[in-house]
């Protein structure tokens, strides 16, 4: 089932390329809580999801989230809040923990 919601997170992911004008992989790596995962920054003015992820323990647990905005993609305008929300997400990343 991992590899299976893994390549659903990318495929989902890739479906913003056409509007997007580049998609930078983040690896998220951390063994000593067992979180290991990928965020993708999507860039570009009409991209209708900025920002995409998936957190898992590799065994038991997959996390996956996606940012979306109810409004026409302009991404320059929204360039601001894009960055607070991914500052919000980076915080997610540094604190979850797995029960």
């Amino acid at each position: 089932m991992l590899v299976q919601f893994t390549e659903d997170t990318r495929t989902l992911a890739l479906k913003h390329m056409q509007k997007s004008s580049g998609i930078r992989n983040i690896a998220i790596s951390d063994p000593a809580r067992k979180m290991y995962g990928l965020a993708y920054q999507i860039k570009g003015m009409g991209a209708a999801s900025p920002y995409q992820f998936y957190l898992t323990d590799s065994t038991s647990h997959f996390m996956r989230g996606s940012l979306y905005f109810d409004a026409v993609p302009n991404n320059d305008s929204l360039a601001p809040v894009i960055e607070f929300v991914e500052k919000d997400i980076q915080h997610l990343f540094e604190t979850i923990r797995w029960k």
